[in-house]
């Protein structure tokens, strides 16, 4: 049933539908089982979150993600799947701490990780944030700090305190990702990219154009160092036209020529990965 509920791998609708009910079911019916229905209410609830979010704006896109979050009109269909599967998650998280469960595969790191997500697609960011420290706490423990799991939940962290304008807490998450992912010995070009990005995204926000414009021409460096078929070219297109429009609003009093070149050159490189979509 579990596996059945990964939006990830390659069952059909109907047989997750399905296996979606079977779980509700066995959760609410299981009591010789604490651990088994909290398992089976966190598949739930990350699957009902999963693909609604995978209804909504198809496959997962980190550059695209709070771009969506902050300009989609959630109907009340889409606000009552998410509030399925923050029920889902609450329930398993109170069996957890009520039967004092052990932490089998991080299962408590990932309830809070999956609970932050939820209340984040809801934009409840006060809980997404509550939710994500203390699954960064957990991982940090369980993992180090350099892993990718808690890599994931500090760069939630931070990305739901941008949205509360809580902007040093957001880019110190941010930078020590950056700083990490530097260190590295085995991460990928995309990774640094998008890492850059979001320092590059923050400052944009927070209206320091220069500095954020060092941190989005970073992430094109890196970006352009990957191999093609591990390039995300929807995410891509948007890095080159945000930083486009960055060098636009930096220029546009001083009216550079090499400043105008670059704009080019970035719109060219944008609709050229837009191309590869199709």
């Amino acid at each position: 049933i579990i596996s059945y509920l990964d939006i990830n791998k390659l069952h059909s609708i109907s047989q997750r539908q399905n296996m979606a009910f079977l779980a509700e079911f066995l959760a609410n019916e299981i009591t010789e089982s604490s651990s088994l229905a909290c398992n089976l209410l966190l598949a739930l609830g990350r699957y009902l979150n999963d693909y609604n979010y995978w209804l909504l704006f198809g496959a997962r896109n980190t550059y695209q993600f709070t771009h969506y979050i902050q300009n989609y009109n959630y109907d009340e269909n889409c606000y009552e799947n998410f509030s399925t599967a923050k029920e889902c998650l609450e329930k398993a998280l109170k069996i957890f701490h009520e039967k004092k469960l052990k932490n089998e595969n991080g299962i408590q790191a990932r309830l809070y990780s999956n609970l932050g997500a939820t209340y984040f697609n809801i934009r409840d960011f006060e809980n997404a944030a509550l939710c994500h420290e203390r699954a960064l706490e957990l991982r940090n423990i369980e993992f180090g700090e350099s892993d990718i799991k808690t890599l994931t939940s500090r760069r939630r962290l931070a990305t739901s305190n941008l949205e509360l304008k809580n902007y040093d807490i957001a880019f110190t998450c941010y930078k020590k990702n950056l700083d990490l992912l530097i260190n590295s010995q085995n991460c990928s070009f995309m990774e640094l990219s998008k890492a850059n990005y979001d320092c590059g995204k923050l400052l944009l926000r927070k209206g320091d154009l220069n500095a954020a414009l060092n941190y989005l021409e970073t992430a094109i460096q890196e970006l352009e160092k990957e191999k093609i078929e591990q390039i995300d070219f929807l995410g891509a297109a948007q890095l080159y036209f945000i930083t486009a429009k960055t060098i636009f609003d930096i220029i546009e009093p001083t009216n550079s020529q090499n400043s105008k070149n670059r704009i080019l050159e970035l719109t060219q490189k944008a609709e050229k990965h837009i191309d590869e979509l199709d």
